[in-house]
């Protein structure tokens, strides 16, 4: 899971980064809003979590707790 709010391009591109591995098959869900990354969150489903620190509503670190 990536959540940025700040650059709409940062966490695409990343996403098209971890997933144009053919050895190894990751699913990346990105996210711009903190809400609606924690109202999509599956418990047990991510191994990675790349969180922006600074963020409106619930930060980095709350949304990560």
């Amino acid at each position: 899971m990536i959540v940025d709010d700040e650059q709409p391009d940062i966490a695409p591109n990343l996403k098209i980064g971890l997933e144009c591995d053919e050895d190894d098959e990751f699913n990346v869900d990105t996210f711009n809003n903190s809400i609606e990354a924690l109202s999509n969150y599956k418990t047990g489903h991510y191994d990675l979590l790349l969180l922006d620190v600074k963020m409106p509503n619930i930060n980095g670190f709350e949304l990560y707790i």
